[in-house]
């Protein structure tokens, strides 16, 4: 996941082009390649960051492994479905990249209490697979 801490109207960009819907605070890049971000504070835009080099090294094979969770937005608490959980690791994971929260589970149902953490975007890691979620 890559991510800025810059406020303003921000533009991720992939190999010098722009990345289509990429304008949140936090991107998570699946293709390799030079990621940079732009920010645009009241019509004056900031020089490309610094390029980020993603190499992806290794895809995980995971067979039907799917979860899901809600509501999102979230106010109080995240419910996590893991169908078929014969045992993961839960990480919630925030923009900076700090772990906020990790579980290990056999449940198909996890139940997380976001209610003290700050508003913003989230991720849900399990295994390889990343979903996000908005704390209001």
């Amino acid at each position: 996941m890559l991510s800025t801490i810059l406020a303003g109207t921000l533009q991720w960009y992939l190999n010098g082009q722009p990345i289509a819907s990429a304008t949140q605070p936090a991107y998570i890049a699946e293709v390799p390649g030079a990621y940079t971000v732009v920010v645009d504070v009241e019509g004056c835009a900031s020089v490309p960051s610094d390029p980020i080099n993603v190499v992806i090294t290794d895809v995980a094979q995971v067979e039907d492994f799917t979860f899901s969770h809600y509501p999102n937005p979230v106010t109080d608490e995240l419910h996590i479905n893991i169908p078929n959980n014969q045992g993961s690791k839960v990480s919630i994971v925030g923009t900076d990249g700090r772990i906020m929260k990790e579980v290990d589970t056999s449940s198909e149902e996890v139940m997380i209490t976001v209610k003290d953490y700050p508003q913003g975007m989230y991720v849900v890691r399990i295994g390889g697979m990343v979903k996000r979620f908005f704390k209001n």
